[in-house]
C-alpha cells in the first residue's frame, strides 16, 4: 500500500493539479517496487499503475523518451498486466509522444 498505491493515488492529485514534477516526484518512491503486487484487493488492477501514472506526468512534461520508456516498460511485463485496461491504455501512451513531435522531444 504504501509503496505502490498511495504513491500512485500522490501523483495522480499531482497531476491533476498540473504539476507534472511533483508527480514523478512522489512516484520515486514506487520505483524499487513496481513490478511487485500488492495487497490491494484487486490485486490485477493495480500492478503497474505507479508506471503508467508516471509516464502520463512524463507526458505532462514533455518528456517523450521518458514516456515512451515507462509504457513500454508496461508492455514488456505483460504477465503483470495480463489482459487489463491499463494494458491497452499502455498502447494508447505509446503513441501519445509520436502523435505530439513537436510537443515532446521524441528520437
Amino acid at each position: 500500500m504504501q509503496f505502490n498505491y498511495l504513491p500512485s493515488v500522490r501523483g495522480r492529485l499531482a497531476l491533476n493539479k498540473g504539476d507534472a514534477s511533483g508527480a514523478i516526484e512522489s512516484l520515486g518512491a514506487a520505483a524499487p517496487y513496481e513490478l511487485g503486487g500488492t495487497k490491494a484487493i484487486d490485486l490485477d488492477r493495480t500492478a503497474m499503475f505507479p508506471v503508467f501514472v508516471r509516464g502520463e506526468a512524463y507526458l505532462a512534461a514533455r518528456q517523450g523518451s521518458e514516456v515512451a520508456a515507462e509504457f513500454q516498460k508496461m508492455l514488456d511485463q505483460r504477465g503483470l498486466v495480463l489482459n487489463q485496461p491499463i494494458s491497452a491504455l499502455a498502447l494508447l501512451g505509446l503513441g501519445r509522444p509520436l502523435q505530439y513531435r513537436g510537443f515532446c522531444n521524441v528520437q
